[in-house]
């Protein structure tokens, strides 16, 4: 279930590269691309939850990820200005914490 989780940050940190307000990459990110990768990571991510969960719950809980992993991703590049490095470490270990916490 954790790789699930890291799919939903995959997910949603590409829709962000793709965006003109990223400060990651100098150029952003095709939207197209960004959102096939998107919703091919969050098929993923609901296939991975559905093998321990029905399938309504997995689509629930893939929901909730992104509907967390998405302002989190936004208040922390408007505040802290992280390299990618330090985003992607950042990205691991909240999604290693809230996964061990049961969230």
């Amino acid at each position: 279930m954790f790789i699930a989780v890291l799919c939903n940050w995959l997910a949603c940190t590409v829709v962000f590269l793709s965006s003109k307000q990223q400060q990651l990459f100098p150029k952003p990110l095709s939207k197209n691309v960004a959102w096939l990768i998107f919703t091919l990571a969050t098929f993923v991510s609901i296939y991975i939850f559905a093998q321990q969960q029905l399938i309504v719950i997995a689509c629930l809980m893939t929901l909730v990820n992104i509907m967390v992993i998405w302002p989190v991703l936004v208040f922390s590049q408007g505040h802290f200005r992280p390299s990618l490095r330090k985003y992607l470490l950042t990205a691991v270990s909240f999604s290693a914490v809230t996964h061990w916490l049961g969230a």
